[in-house]
């Protein structure tokens, strides 16, 4: 059976109204955020609800303890992330938007998530290495990328080896952005890293990898 756009459509309807249903807190994230000028670029619900799933079974054998994620926006994924993980676990995300950074704050604060949330604010590459010199190598079980599509590659090789064997990485905007993956190659710079990024993945004997077709795609990897 073919995958028409309004089947594509119908199906996501179907996935938010059975499996992603909001509670009123996230429900009026984005609204508030915007008013402060945050895009809305946001995830998903359903592909917030994945993050949930993942983040509940990512730890050693249970919910994931610590968690990065790079990009946060007004908080809405971190939400996701966290009420996923385990009760003492951590999730530490980066937002180079002072902006941002406060609405995520207030969300993170409206939904009784701020003592497990931190907030480091600059460029991922920068900030990145003073977490690494905080917590170690091999020490984080979860991590979910949806920073700058232009840096994906260097995300990956800069958090890889703070991910525990058998840890996972997500990259959001797998499939699409402000563009999508069956664009000519050539016609967007973002488009054709991340292209470049998934056939990586596809084959990199340091992982085992998927492809998750939710919101604009999500790239699921499992570290070795």
């Amino acid at each position: 059976m073919d995958m028409t756009a309004e089947r594509w459509a119908y199906l996501t309807n179907y996935l938010r109204d059975v499996f992603a249903r909001e509670d009123a807190t996230l429900g009026g994230v984005m609204a508030r955020a915007e008013k402060a000028g945050v895009p809305r670029i946001e995830v998903s619900p359903e592909t917030g609800k994945f993050l949930e799933v993942i983040a509940s079974i990512a730890g050693r054998g249970g919910p994931a303890k610590l968690a990065l994620e790079f990009g946060t926006l007004a908080g809405y994924s971190g939400v996701w992330i966290a009420r996923g993980m385990a009760r003492d676990g951590k999730l530490i995300t980066i937002e180079m938007s002072t902006v941002h950074a406060e609405q995520a704050a207030e969300t993170f604060r409206q939904c009784g998530l701020s003592e497990r949330i931190t907030i480091r604010q600059g460029r991922v590459l920068e900030v990145l290495p003073k977490i690494a010199k905080e917590i170690g190598n091999e020490s984080v079980d979860l991590v979910f990328i949806d920073a700058l599509k232009s840096e994906y590659p260097q995300y990956l090789e800069a958090v890889l080896p703070l991910v525990r064997a058998g840890g996972v990485i997500l990259f959001d905007n797998a499939l699409a952005s402000r563009w999508t993956m069956d664009m000519p190659p050539g016609k967007d710079a973002d488009r054709d890293t991340v292209d470049a990024l998934n056939r990586k993945l596809g084959s990199d004997p340091r992982v085992i990898a998927c492809c998750v077709p939710i919101g604009n795609g999500v790239a699921m990897v499992r570290k070795i």
